[in-house]
């Protein structure tokens, strides 16, 4: 239950803005990267269909064109099963605008069988599953120098809060790009 990951010094709203900053540290990551290496950097597209639709994102956030270009050319995710790339808020807003004859086709009735229903898959519950997704993609990045090193998975598991969580992948993330930082400068002049 999201309610039980979530401790009262949290309100929604900071979760949900800290979850924003979060993203935002993260396409920062994927540019440094790109910049470091000279091309784009893939993520997992598990994580990207977490990514919310916001009006707000900066000025070319990479990552609102990564999702983008994935729906748009009906991208598929996982190795053995392949299944339709899908952001979490189209999920939870599918039914909104749809007429009753979109509502009751095929596609429609198999993803509202197998979905839970917008009422039930709150922004909280979004922010809750990326405050664990990230940690996947940054157990890789363990990157030699950056301050502060990522927690120990046990005590990431032991966080009591989504916001905490959030948190320290923000943390993270910051120190991540702060190597990638100093390296690049590093890496031009060569």
């Amino acid at each position: 239950q999201v309610s039980k990951s979530i401790t009262p010094s949290y309100s929604q709203e900071a979760v949900e803005m800290m979850e924003y900053h979060l993203w935002k540290t993260l396409d920062e990551m994927i540019r440094l990267l790109s910049m470091a290496s000279s091309t784009p950097v893939p993520l997992p597209s598990q994580l990207l269909g977490l990514l919310p639709k916001r009006q707000d994102w900066p000025h070319g956030f990479i990552l609102e064109e990564y999702a983008n270009s994935l729906n748009l050319a009906g991208g598929t995710i996982g190795t053995f099963h392949q299944s339709e790339f899908v952001r979490v808020d189209s999920v939870t807003n599918r039914d909104e605008g749809k007429t009753n004859s979109d509502r009751d086709s095929p596609r429609n009735l198999l993803l509202s069988s197998s979905l839970p229903s917008s009422t039930t898959y709150s922004t909280l519950r979004r922010a809750c599953r990326m405050s664990y997704a990230i940690w996947l993609l940054l157990d890789g990045l363990a990157v030699t120098g950056s301050q502060p090193p990522p927690p120990p998975r046990n005590v990431i598991l032991n966080m009591s809060s989504v916001g905490e969580r959030l948190n320290a992948a923000k943390q993270t993330l910051d120190g991540i790009n702060g190597v990638l930082r100093r390296m690049i400068p590093k890496k031009n002049k060569d």
